[in-house]
């Protein structure tokens, strides 16, 4: 029994590192290709607008790593399950 938990919190420090390490290529792939930059300005840009006019606000973020999250939640219930 002592086992098996050893091999699962060596598969989440597994995956920590991959999760990590993958963080750190795509950030810098999308600094690179300007992803970042573009994202910035055109938050800038809604939130100004946000400031300028009363009423409903026009910025509204996404959050493309939500998907992630849930896999890697997955990920880890997976062998619990």
């Amino acid at each position: 029994m002592i086992h098996e938990r050893g091999s699962f919190e060596q598969s989440l420090a597994f995956l920590a590192i991959i999760a990590a390490l993958s963080g750190l290529f795509t950030d810098l792939l999308q600094a690179q290709l300007g992803i970042h930059e573009r994202r910035l300005r055109r938050m800038v840009r809604h939130l100004g607008r946000d400031l300028r006019e009363a009423g409903h606000a026009s910025y509204h973020p996404r959050d493309p790593y939500l998907a992630r999250v849930m896999d890697a939640v997955d990920a880890i219930r997976g062998p619990l399950g």
